[in-house]
């Protein structure tokens, strides 16, 4: 069985293949990315319009959210928004105007095994701080998780794929995929 997985981020993918396997494959696709606070929303959202494209293929995608606690878990799934408007210094700096610097990174997967789709979940929790490394993308410079002294953009992708919230939903994923193969 091929999975697809439907991104057009490279990062995205080198990840998922450190977990998935290199046999992964990548499709991007052009799908309307609905707004909601509720990342199985947006998700089954993109899942049923490549589902439209792809009725026979193992497809899957990807949301991620941030919730940040001082906000209210605001942006949540708005992250990718979020972040083209105010990047990772100006968020680091909003946020200690707060007591409070935690923070959760999650991500959400759907997944089409052409009969049914399947959501699997992975979150870390972690602060904010003020942005260090040069690896990573999106949050990772500012994100330092739970018992760890180095942030996502600091550990490379070899250990951030051993703990970061996209591992947690890929392996919960993977589990899923061993305990049903056919």
């Amino acid at each position: 069985m091929t999975l697809y997985f439907i991104t057009g981020n490279k990062h995205k993918l080198d990840e998922a293949k450190l977990i998935l396997g290199d046999d992964l494959q990548s499709t991007k696709l052009d799908l309307t990315e609905i707004q909601s606070m509720d990342s199985k929303v947006i998700i089954s959202h993109k899942l049923k319009e490549a589902i439209k494209l792809h009725p026979d293929k193992h497809l899957f995608c990807e949301d991620v959210f941030f919730n940040i606690k001082s906000l209210n878990n605001f942006p949540g799934p708005l992250i990718k928004w979020w972040n083209q408007t105010i990047n990772n210094q100006l968020t680091s700096d909003l946020i200690k105007q707060f007591d409070d610097y935690s923070a959760i990174a999650g991500a959400m997967i759907g997944y089409w095994d052409t009969k049914k789709m399947h959501f699997f979940e992975g979150k870390v929790e972690g602060i904010i701080t003020q942005p260090k490394g040069e690896s990573g993308f999106g949050f990772d410079p500012i994100f330092q998780p739970d018992g760890h002294n180095q942030t996502f953009a600091q550990m490379g992708i070899e250990k951030k794929s051993k703990v970061s919230h996209r591992a947690a939903a890929l392996k919960n994923f993977q589990i899923f995929l061993n305990q049903n193969k056919k």
